[in-house]
């Protein structure tokens, strides 16, 4: 494998330099099954250093690959989006120099178990692009630690230092200080307990065949079945859509149908739980939909499988159309930059002038904004002193040639209600491009 070196800038930081390109010669819509399968190829055990470890699994590529910032470069910077996904050539170099750590809590309720994040700051060159970037892990309760994620790619101009000097590999960045391993990362046995060939993460792939994740799954419910010796089994193989290319065809036991014990239906209901909650966050289907339409479908997929043995194209192709259009996009980024103005207009008191308030017409508008405005009849800021406050702060919502008090409060409650968190489905927000789908589709397979 080409590793691209550590190496120094002239101020004596170190950076990763990668020079492999492992998109060359894949077309758009195979490029993140491409990074997926390279991450997993790579680095079947995660990251180690000095009896540290963080893992990689699942959750972690789906969020480097398929993130709100990954989708945002992917919809804006197509040359930033490209180098995000080739630095997977050298996450653990990059991992491994990063600096500047600090802990954070995460941002908003989480529906997985994590419970805190690393980030850290770290330099990159691909190919001739310079970038600062942040290296994100996730920390679980347990205090195990995954690979995020790596963000906020900022292009910049690295300047070298002379070559003499440049670091000669990767052990020497260690030396340096900073590693991103510095601080409560996870002993690896602690992980792992006295075994340190083993992954810390269950949902990480089996490393001595280094099978996908359902492939793998599949293998564990086999095993399970042969400890239990209480169901008949048959041999059957593989589809051969499951079937890894680097992997020879096996075949694997199932239960026969309508032989199932009552810890085998505990394990099937255990593995239709996982489908519905990573199928639904890769997909981003809301909770409703999810109990109403993904339950029942890997209800579907299971009972094909114990009846046949397999999931058929057609079954999986329907499976899939009727999943993604279930699929919604929160889009909260205009209410998460306005959400304190429009509490603002929801609390603080305003008041219209005696002559204004009279009428039928102000009358039914303060009822109508009940809830949106906060209008009363004495006490309050005048509307007029409230409208040029609020255009000086928000000129971009507030125009200035707005001067009757009258239509001040109706620019006031119109920017107040349209301050909202709105979703979009997966083709209104993606639009034509097919990228998107075959992602989905990539993740849901």
């Amino acid at each position: 494998m080409n590793r691209g070196p550590v190496r120094q800038d002239a101020d004596g930081k170190p950076f990763v330099e990668i020079d492999e390109d492992i998109l060359a010669g894949v077309s758009n819509k195979d490029k993140i099954k491409t990074v997926a399968a390279e991450l997993r190829r790579r680095y079947p055990d995660g990251f180690n250093w000095r009896g540290w470890k963080i893992g990689l699994n699942g959750q972690g590529i789906r969020e480097f690959t398929r993130s709100r910032d990954t989708r945002n470069l992917s919809m804006g910077d197509r040359t930033v989006y490209r180098d995000k996904l080739r630095t997977a050539a050298n996450l653990d170099e990059i991992i491994e120099v990063a600096d500047n750590i600090r802990n954070e809590s995460p941002s908003h309720p989480r529906k997985d178990n994590l419970s805190s994040f690393n980030r850290a700051d770290v330099q990159i060159r691909v190919g001739q692009n310079d970038y600062t970037a942040e290296v994100v892990t996730a920390i679980k309760p347990s205090t195990k630690e995954i690979f995020y994620d790596i963000v906020n790619l900022t292009p910049t101009k690295i300047k070298d230092f002379p070559a003499s000097s440049m670091l000669k590999n990767s052990a020497t960045a260690q030396t340096q200080g900073n590693p991103l391993t510095n601080i409560i990362f996870t002993k690896e046995s602690d992980v792992n307990g006295s075994d340190s060939s083993k992954s810390s993460l269950s949902t990480t792939p089996n490393t001595e065949s280094n099978l996908p994740w359902r492939e793998y799954a599949r293998q564990k419910y086999a095993d399970l079945q042969s400890q239990m010796g209480e169901a008949q089994t048959a041999a059957i193989p593989l589809p051969v859509a499951q079937q890894n290319a680097e992997t020879p065809q096996r075949t694997i036991p199932l239960p026969i149908a309508g032989e199932q014990t009552a810890k085998s239906r505990q394990y099937q209901t255990r593995a239709e739980n996982r489908f519905v909650n990573e199928i639904g966050e890769a997909l981003s289907v809301p909770g409703t939909a999810r109990r109403d339409v993904l339950k029942p479908a890997a209800q579907q997929l299971t009972q094909e499988i114990r009846e046949t043995g397999r999931v058929s194209a057609e079954t999986a192709n329907a499976v899939f159309d009727e999943v993604y259009q279930q699929g919604r996009i929160v889009l909260d980024e205009v209410y998460n930059q306005y959400k304190g103005l429009k509490a603002e207009l929801r609390r603080e008191p305003i008041t219209l002038a005696q002559v204004d308030r009279d009428s039928q017409t102000y009358q039914e508008f303060r009822q109508s904004n009940f809830g949106v405005l906060n209008l009363v009849n004495e006490g309050g800021v005048p509307v007029d002193v409230k409208y040029q406050n609020l255009a000086e702060r928000w000129p971009e919502l507030f125009p200035a040639g707005v001067m009757n008090p009258a239509d001040q409060l109706e620019k006031m409650a119109e920017v107040a209600r349209s301050i909202v968190k709105t979703e979009a489905d997966l083709d209104t927000y993606y639009g034509d491009d097919p990228f998107w789908r075959d992602a989905a589709r990539e993740s849901f397979d």
